[in-house]
């Protein structure tokens, strides 16, 4: 499978280019098309323009059709995940890993001052912390960690060093 790359200040180019891409039969007719789109809605949108480019073209019924649209951060992930040299580091940093990992860390350090506002959120009207609470806790540590990574990847450095 190839990767091809188009931008476009217009989105109808951009269209144009992706329809010569997909337009010939593929040789495995149950192969599908992947196309990573940046939003949810604009799968809809292609949808109906490559219809319609393939009815203007005469290219079929101009029904477009077996064509995945994941977004576009899902197929950077599956990628990389891939890659025996990116992989550890993307396994490390899935919602899942990461969410058990800050689980322990808030369960094994809860006595620990530099996070006592984290175990007041934790611990119930008891006394006890609640697993439930703390599940919440890092998840919500691990999403802020994970949009750090992405927008705010010099902070995470510092943080580092």
């Amino acid at each position: 499978m190839a990767l091809k790359i188009h931008r476009s200040d217009h989105p109808d180019l951009l269209v144009d280019a992706l329809c010569d891409v997909i337009a010939p039969p593929p040789a495995d007719p149950f192969a599908r098309e992947v196309i990573a789109v940046p939003t949810r809605g604009i799968d809809r949108w292609l949808t109906e323009r490559i219809g319609a480019t393939f009815a203007r073209r005469g290219i079929g019924d101009g029904i477009a059709a077996n064509i995945d649209f994941p977004l576009l951060h899902r197929v950077i992930t599956d990628v990389l995940s891939r890659a025996p040299e990116t992989a550890p580091s993307i396994e490390a940093r899935s919602g899942g890993a990461l969410v058990a990992h800050l689980d322990l860390l808030l369960h094994d350090h809860a006595a620990d001052p530099r996070i006592a506002i984290v175990t007041r959120f934790v611990t119930g009207p008891d006394g006890e912390a609640t697993g439930v609470q703390r599940l919440r806790a890092a998840r919500k540590i691990a999403g802020l960690f994970s949009s750090y990574e992405r927008y705010r990847p010099a902070m995470i450095a510092a943080w580092s060093r």
